[in-house]
């Protein structure tokens, strides 16, 4: 009788299991639910889809909701016209205004949610964690 093979060759073995981070346990600790934290930019990242949940996360600052609030207003008011085209109304609309700048240096403070906890945690080897 032949031995049997393990299913898992050693070059795909990992010291850490799927979704852990090599990051302390003490950055870890710091974020609860609740809690208001400042996030500053210490690496922008290589990866776009990176910069975009940074900015992302950005966006959920009250005075940057209220400032892409007024603009939506405006954009509906004064931007984008509607007119007619082939017999039906038809709006060209104009794109969104980005308020935020994913830039090395740059802060933001936001109240951590369950929800946006795996957005921080993918990202945070580009942020410094403070409280406020």
């Amino acid at each position: 009788m032949a031995k049997s093979k393990s299913t898992e060759s050693p070059a795909r073995t990992r010291t850490a299991a799927k979704g852990e981070r090599s990051a302390p346990a003490a950055k870890r600790a710091e974020l609860t639910p609740g809690s208001e934290v400042t996030f500053t930019i210490a690496k922008v990242p290589a990866r776009p889809a990176q910069q975009k949940t940074i900015r992302r996360l950005m966006r959920m600052q009250p005075r940057i909701q209220t400032g892409l609030r007024r603009l939506s207003i405006r954009r509906q008011r004064d931007v984008n016209v509607p007119k007619q085209r082939g017999g039906r109304t038809w709006v060209n609309r104009a794109r969104t205004t980005k308020l935020t700048h994913v830039g090395e240096g740059e802060s933001f403070t936001i109240t951590v949610t369950p929800q946006i906890i795996p957005d921080i945690r993918s990202v945070e080897a580009f942020l410094t964690i403070g409280k406020v």
